[in-house]
């Protein structure tokens, strides 16, 4: 079974981004990475390293090799960043609710 992840849709990401140890828990050794890639946030500057996620799956939405990073620093949840919502046939955000349709 694969490991299972909460993630934060944040339309101000522009990336799928893993904690490092929700990264771990999916099997990525976190320690042998190269963290060379540079973003900049809302909360500053930070680095983190790329990594392609053999399969993403959210409800019966299924994607496979799926490119992402791994922060470097630790986060209270990994992302789902504009590279997944494009992936989406559409999103709305409707009062307090952001609706996916695939």
């Amino acid at each position: 079974m694969a490991a299972r992840s909460r993630f934060r849709i944040v339309t101000g990401s522009s990336d799928i981004v893993r904690t490092p140890p929700d990264a771990a828990r999916a099997g990525i050794d976190v320690t042998a990475l190269t963290f060379a890639r540079f973003y900049e946030t809302a909360n500053g500057a930070g680095t983190g390293a790329s990594v392609t996620l053999g399969s993403l799956a959210i409800g019966p939405l299924v994607e496979r090799d799926v490119r992402a990073s791994v922060n470097k620093a630790p986060m209270s949840s990994s992302l789902l960043g504009m590279t997944f919502l494009k992936s989406l046939k559409s999103f709305a955000v409707s009062k307090d609710r952001l609706v996916l349709h695939w």
